[in-house]
């Protein structure tokens, strides 16, 4: 269910007559809403929704109290406290406060109002302060609109599309309308006769990765987690979709643990890993679970209007969110409920394509990430965004993009999008609950990098489902080798699966396929058919027409559909119809195309042997030692397939031919250090092609011979070969031996 506010501090006396207000709203989304109106003097308070039965909360006589977003406690609960508490007990109550929210409080007697907004944002607070007024909303459509008085018509500020043109969404502290703010996050924006202040509610955004978590902490997670489940209707069907992944089985258990009746469902051919991990997880829990499978259809065309389609997700999202995302605009309540995984890349880090970049450069570094095509903009208009993002550089790179992920893609793209579904469907995320995000960001970060505390709330929810494989990943802590040598054969269950199929389905919304000529086509029509538009304020024309004609790739994509969006939604805000004609598509068939080669992971302790009787291998506990023959002091090699390194192995095992890619581990346990020489040797048939050396000293500090080769063209197996120095008195032990192919 869609719920809004919007409050209005008056500093002179302006007709905000009730009726014409609440026709204005209406009009600007589009659909109808039911509306609550308070005013005291210089304070007026709409409070309104598009559910179908009016439902208010009593907010009392001398304080109006707006909540929107979805609780743990009953609302009026919340309401009857908040109206007790002032100043510093308000923030700590708000700080403490468990769920997803925006808050709104006028004080009628003291002629002041308070609003507190999320750690991420999920739902935004804008505002805007005129000489008359200041105006206060979750939407800043309205809050343009309304904040002028004579007009109802919002305003348009394009220099402050820079991050939008960038990201497909504002990933800054601006918005698309003049002189519309929007609260930051984790504050307290109080508006009175002074003026507006902002504080911080708490410091939890200078705490972030501040702790080292420990089992206490981690048994208080689990229940901060199941805690935040109790936002979802008690007695409420859910479907939830589960897949081989971490993220749908992680919220799957919350779900379950929190005492909801679930069923699941999974779409995907049967072959899929992750239909069959999704059967495999339903069936362990006791679940009823559905396979959808896709259906292959002959092609068809498809009759899209580019400019309706961005334009669509622009209303919907009052301009924060690009056409490129599938979102469209439903304004009656339907009553759906889902429950999703959004928000979980705050267990992870933030953007896990970027956990491994250390430049030296940080600032540099955050400007090339998140500012890739400044080429495109005019000379100096993303000034501001490139201090903002230099801003986010308090310490390094890794804090900055965590928190780039955290407030922005967390919070500012989750808010827009939230505010579109809030209208048909409600939408619960656990991950984004007040409290247990709090927790999570505290947590150092490499613990949340490398997947170890997703992994043990999962594990702590239910143990058998977290030592179940994953689809194409592991745990990032166990990505390349097991913790400890003992896992080693537990480690190897749990090797990814990947799908030996793959469906390719046509996405007409990608620009760089080489069947999509007429959907560029139409783009460059549209978008240079007005070279004095607005957004030639911002964007270079000239360079955009060079970009058409040199070709666009895909580090083009988002800027093309957000520049698109916004030429549309200027137009719409200004009265202007659509320009541009539908285009009729002709898609190709669905196709399921074969996938020749996936990675495979290869225990090789049982192929180990050495050439002659210069060592010795005695096998224990699923482990060898290794001892020397002082007598036989030449060629102490241990080898894999065979005791004859200079020739092939027809094993299985050993084949390669049709591979890229060879890594390899063995892990050697020993009282003192050892130089070692070690090689791969490739082979075609019994043909020695090429033999690839290593070197190193195994310690306590270092226990591992790796390496990872590109294996030749033409060779068809291969061996591994160590060399154990003469000079060696001691025995050591190997305790795994593995082999990957890619």
């Amino acid at each position: 269910m869609m719920r809004g506010f919007l409050y209005i501090f008056q500093k002179k006396d302006i007709n905000h007559d009730f009726n014409k207000t609440k026709k204005y709203i209406n009009k600007l989304k589009q659909t109808e809403h039911n509306f609550n109106f308070i005013e005291h003097e210089k304070l007026k308070c709409y409070l309104y929704n598009n559910e179908q039965k009016f439902s208010f909360e009593n907010s009392g006589k001398s304080k109006c109290i707006s909540l929107i977003g979805q609780f743990v406690d009953n609302p009026n609960k919340i309401i009857t406290e908040l109206s007790e508490l002032e100043n510093e007990e308000l923030r700590e109550y708000v700080s403490k406060l468990k769920g997803a929210f925006a808050l709104a409080l006028a004080d009628f007697r003291k002629n002041e109002m308070r609003f507190f907004t999320h750690i991420f944002r999920i739902d935004n607070i804008f505002y805007r302060e005129t000489k008359n007024q200041i105006i206060v909303g979750t939407d800043p459509l309205i809050v343009s609109a309304l904040s002028n008085s004579e007009t109802m018509k919002a305003e348009i500020e394009i220099k402050n599309s820079v991050s939008f043109l960038m990201n497909g969404y504002f990933a800054d502290e601006n918005t698309l309308f003049k002189g519309v703010k929007v609260v930051p996050p984790n504050s307290e924006l109080i508006i009175n006769n002074k003026g507006t202040k902002i504080l911080s509610i708490d410091n939890s955004i200078e705490a972030i990765s501040s702790i080292k978590p420990n089992s206490e902490f981690n048994n208080m997670l689990k229940q901060d987690y199941i805690d935040a489940f109790k936002v979802i209707p008690i007695h409420s069907k859910i479907n939830i979709g589960i897949t081989g992944g971490k993220d749908s089985r992680l919220a799957l258990l919350g779900l379950m643990e929190a005492g909801y009746k679930v069923n699941t469902i999974t779409r995907g051919f049967l072959d899929n890993p992750d239909v069959q991990l999704g059967t495999v997880i339903s069936e362990k829990l006791g679940l009823k679970h559905k396979i959808t499978e896709p259906k292959i259809i002959d092609s068809k065309g498809l009759t899209i209007n580019l400019e309706k389609k961005a334009l669509s997700a622009m209303i919907a999202t009052s301009g924060q969110i690009y056409g490129y995302e599938n979102i469209t605009y439903q304004p009656n309540y339907k009553g759906n409920i889902g429950v999703t995984g959004v928000g979980a890349l705050t267990m992870k880090g933030g953007y896990s394509n970027l956990n491994n970049v250390n430049p030296s450069n940080p600032e540099a570094e955050m400007i090339k990430r998140f500012l890739p095509l400044d080429n495109l903009l005019i000379d100096g208009v993303s000034k501001e965004y490139k201090k903002f993002l230099k801003n986010l550089v308090t310490s390094d790179f890794q804090n900055a993009q965590y928190k780039h992920a955290l407030f922005y893609r967390n919070g500012r793209w989750t808010s827009g999008t939230r505010l579109a579904k809030s209208y048909s469907s409600d939408i619960y995320s656990p991950f984004y609950d007040n409290h247990f995000s709090k927790n999570i960001m505290k947590i150092e970060k490499s613990h949340l990098d490398n997947g170890f505390i997703q992994y043990t709330l999962t594990n702590k929810l239910n143990e058998e489902i977290s030592k179940l494989p994953l689809v194409a990943s592991r745990w990032g802590f166990e990505k390349d080798q097991p913790i400890k040598p003992e896992n080693y054969f537990n480690w190897l269950t749990r090797v990814p699966l990947y799908p030996k199929t793959k469906m390719s389905n046509y996405n007409w919304r990608n620009l760089t396929l080489k069947e999509n000529e007429i959907v560029r086509n139409k783009f460059k029509e549209i978008l240079l058919s007005d070279s004095n538009h607005v957004i030639y304020q911002v964007i270079d024309y000239e360079e955009l027409k060079s970009t058409f004609e040199k070709g666009i790739t895909n580090k083009h994509l988002k800027f093309m559909w957000a520049a698109l969006s916004l030429f549309s939604y200027i137009n719409y805000i200004e009265g202007k119809a659509i320009i541009a004609d539908d285009l009729n598509l002709k898609i190709p068939k669905t196709m399921i195309n074969t996938v020749n080669i996936v990675p495979e992971t290869y225990d090789l302790m049982p192929e180990i042997t050495s050439i002659n009787k210069g060592l010795t291998l005695s096998s224990q506990n699923s482990e060898y030692t290794v001892s020397v023959n002082n007598i036989i002091n030449k060629n102490r090699y241990i080898t894999t397939f065979s005791e004859n390194i200079t020739k092939g192995s027809k094993k299985e095992i050993a084949d390669i031919y049709n591979r890229h890619k060879i890594s390899f581990n063995m892990f050697i346990e020993s009282e003192k250090s050892i130089n070692f020489r070690y090689c791969i040797i490739f082979f075609n048939a019994d043909v020695k092609i090429e033999t690839i050396w290593f070197k190193t000293t195994v310690s306590k500090l270092n226990r591992n011979l790796q390496g990872v080769v590109t294996i030749p063209s033409d060779a068809d197996n291969y061996k591994l070969a160590v060399k154990v120095p003469n000079n060696l008195d001691r025995t050591f032990k190997i305790k795994y031996l593995f082999a990957r192919t890619e």
